[in-house]
């Protein structure tokens, strides 16, 4: 479609999400009224931190956003956040409410120390299990996923990387580590990248989100 070449401030937000994507929230904000420059700083610091555990929020997903309404991207960028949160506290209550502290755990990797805290922590079948909840609203744009649009943003790299160091320090400090995810695409790319790490005491158990009564 033709139309104006598109402003530096349109060009970062492109640059961000991917033309169509971020052509798409452009629109949506300057028809709200929103400054773009601030929808920029909001949208920046939702891929760097927010977005890691839902992916971007099945932005650009068919029938996933629509509408102009001011209060449409906050919904967006609130929903995988909350909706990751609320998963990871479903994961956990599943094995029974454990302290903080006793969550905590601190092992070496490397010659390096590593400290961490799990999801959650239990006795399972009579070994030491680290519990961890990793959900994904939707494998195609996760950051997690290194074929997504933005798969290849360092923050993105870094979340990967992390997946795996992470893994790696479980595996050292625990009988076994076991994944609850409700992504059968994370559990099957992930999988083979621990055991080629090294780590051989973990389990992906496929998990749906609890949505309510």
């Amino acid at each position: 479609m033709n139309g104006p070449p598109p402003t530096p401030e349109q060009q970062q937000w492109d640059a961000l999400l991917g033309t169509s994507v971020g052509a798409g929230l452009w629109g949506l904000t300057t028809q709200a009224g929103v400054d773009p420059r601030v929808s920029n700083a909001l949208l920046a610091g939702a891929a760097a931190v927010g977005q890691l555990e839902g992916g971007l929020v099945g932005i650009g997903q068919p029938g996933r956003v629509g509408g102009t309404s001011p209060n449409t991207f906050a919904r967006v960028r609130t929903r995988a956040i909350d909706t990751a949160q609320g998963y990871e506290a479903q994961i956990r209550d599943s094995y029974g409410s454990t302290a903080f502290q006793q969550r905590q755990y601190t092992t070496v990797v490397n010659g390096q120390r590593v400290n961490g805290v799990a999801d959650n922590v239990a006795v399972v079948n009579g070994l030491d299990s680290a519990i961890e909840a990793k959900y994904v609203d939707y494998w195609p744009t996760s950051l997690r996923n290194p074929g997504s649009p933005n798969g290849g943003r360092p923050w993105a790299v870094a979340e990967q990387r992390k997946m795996v160091s992470q893994a790696v320090g479980y595996g050292n400090a625990f009988d076994q580590v076991i994944y609850h995810t409700n992504s059968q695409e994370l559990a099957d790319h992930y999988g083979p990248l621990f055991e080629s790490a090294g780590v051989d005491n973990f389990q992906f158990v496929i998990t749906p989100l609890n949505q309510g009564d």
